[in-house]
């Protein structure tokens, strides 16, 4: 009975083990799945990378062998410094004692001939220029130059006024309606220096007003004390490089005549003396500057070209070739940000140059 029973076990046994399925198969047929797919992945990352579609954004262009010739304005504007000379201060005196009544004076304001800046007890008194200071007290036929001067100065203010020399009924007139219109009034057929302040030029700007409102003043004090005369001033440095040509300095708004050296003219000075950038010099602390810019009167026409298209043979000389092969004559005028501006001796024909010049190019 044993004996069956254990022969019945191991026929049981033996069936089990037979009916096992088998795992080889399938375990390597998943293996080489998993290897095709990642193999497929990384091939397909690969083909990406190697071929993958570039945005055109991001595409660099390819470069051109021709440069298309646009025009544009050169003014060659140059930030720079002044270097100034001034002289001596200088004060407008009081023509008469007394207490200052009213006064419209401030440092920096203008004060022109034919106007009234103070009245000193009663008595307004007249700003008035005259090439010629007025050095006495006039009356009826007083002839000389003080009177020229003061006949000419009462035309330019708008007076009828014959130029004769002579101090007569009409210059009188002329005189006793421009001190009436600023409140005044005058003796027949005189003039009194103590009713008038001389002023050095048509129109002045103080640099301080000492004589204030209610102040006591003496004859021949001051009034005014007028800010140090410009005497010289030119551009601190010219820079090497200069585009050749006519230029113009500009101080704030100012158009400053300069000779070609840099140095300012003599109308130069009358206009750069008038300019807020000078008086806030002369107020300034010490090593104030003024500042200016310094430009072709006349801005070029340049051409910007890539320095590979100049075959330079003599300094700022050289030349071009047009698309067709044909040497044109140029000559380099500035540079910057990459491109080279140039200028043709006349108007050119063609409408491009090539962006690389020939090898052996020669304009001769």
């Amino acid at each position: 009975m044993a004996a069956e029973i254990r022969s019945k076990g191991a026929n049981a046994v033996g069936k089990a083990e037979h009916g096992r399925p088998r795992r080889t198969l399938p375990l390597l047929t998943s293996l080489f799945l998993i290897l095709a797919l990642v193999g497929g992945a990384a091939a397909s990352v690969w083909l990406f990378y190697r071929y993958r579609p570039v945005p055109a954004s991001l595409t660099e262009p390819a470069e051109s062998s021709v440069t298309a010739l646009v025009a544009e304005k050169l003014p060659d504007t140059r930030d720079l410094e002044l270097t100034i000379q001034v002289g001596d201060g200088a004060t407008i005196a009081s023509p008469v004692a007394g207490k200052v009544t009213s006064s419209s004076c401030s440092p920096g304001a203008e004060i022109a001939s034919g106007t009234t800046t103070f009245t000193v007890d009663k008595t307004p008194l007249a700003n008035l220029h005259t090439n010629t200071p007025l050095w006495r007290n006039l009356k009826a036929e007083d002839k000389g130059d003080d009177v020229k001067a003061l006949q000419a100065e009462l035309v330019r203010l708008g007076k009828k006024v014959k130029q004769t020399g002579k101090f007569d009924h009409q210059t009188w007139r002329a005189w006793d309606d421009l001190v009436e219109d600023l409140g005044g009034d005058t003796e027949t057929d005189q003039l009194a220096l103590a009713q008038l302040v001389w002023l050095p030029t048509t129109s002045i700007r103080p640099d301080s007003c000492p004589a204030r409102l209610g102040a006591t003043v003496a004859e021949g004090g001051d009034l005014i004390t007028l800010p140090k005369p410009l005497l010289r001033a030119s551009i601190s440095s010219l820079p090497d490089d200069l585009v050749p040509g006519a230029r113009s300095l500009v101080i704030g708004e100012t158009v400053v005549a300069t000779d070609e050296t840099g140095n300012v003219t003599a109308e130069g000075l009358a206009a750069l003396a008038a300019t807020p950038q000078f008086i806030q010099y002369q107020r300034g602390p010490e090593g104030e500057k003024v500042k200016g810019r310094y430009s072709l009167t006349e801005p070029l026409d340049v051409y910007p070209v890539p320095p590979a298209a100049i075959t330079l043979r003599d300094g700022s000389r050289g030349c071009v070739a047009a698309a067709d092969g044909t040497a044109i004559p140029v000559t380099v005028v500035a540079s910057k940000l990459g491109r080279t501006y140039i200028r043709f001796e006349t108007t050119p024909a063609t409408r491009e140059v090539r962006s690389r010049a020939p090898e052996g190019l020669s304009c001769s």
